[in-house]
Formats: structure tokens, sequence, C-alpha cells
């Protein structure tokens, strides 16, 4: 994604990472791997 999609795209971005922090509260993860391959993302 370049910075011009980020930029355009930031409203989604700050909601999804809203979800994710409640998610981690919610179900109290002790660790979370996070995993940068676009064959994880279909929309990539």
């Amino acid at each position: 994604m370049s910075f011009v999609e980020s930029i355009k795209n930031l409203y989604t971005i700050s909601l999804n990472i809203t979800i994710l922090q409640k998610d981690i509260l919610k179900y109290k993860l002790d660790a979370l791997v996070l995993i940068d391959y676009p064959g994880f993302n279909p929309d990539c």
C-alpha cells in the first residue's frame, strides 16, 4: 500500500485498529503473532 493509498484509507485503518484493540482486551491474549504476507490477505 502506497503512502497515498494509506492516507485515503486512514479511516478504515483506524477503525480496524480500534476493533483489534477491543478484541485483544476482550480475549486477554498471551501472545499475538502478526504475519505480513500477501498470501494471507486476499484483498492485496
